[in-house]
Formats: C-alpha cells, structure tokens, sequence
C-alpha cells in the first residue's frame, strides 16, 4: 500500500513516498496531493457505507 509521510531534518520538512518498493522524496505539493485525495477517498467511502445501511 502506498503512503506519504513527512520527516522533520535539519534544513526543515522533507516529504515522501512509500510505494512498497521504492521510496522517493516528493514536493509539498504532491504530498498535499496525496493526503487531499487520500481523505477524499474515506469521505466517499463513509457515505456510501451510510447509504448502504438506510437502503436496509
């Protein structure tokens, strides 16, 4: 499963991407990317788990 996270260095927050095989830094913006999409995704996922069960 892929994942982002972010580490806190010396020079400030570096940002990265885990995809299981390779981990790659990325820019802030692409990990705003993820983390927006990543919520985005749960939201849609919890709505339709709540449709699901008023339809019961």
């Amino acid at each position: 499963m892929s994942q982002v996270y972010q580490k806190l260095g010396l020079f400030g927050k570096t940002y990265w991407h885990d995809d299981g095989l390779f981990v790659k830094k990325i820019t802030k913006a692409k990990y705003d990317e993820f983390v927006i999409r990543n919520q985005v995704a749960q939201e849609i996922a919890r709505q339709a788990k709540h449709q699901t069960k008023k339809n019961k």
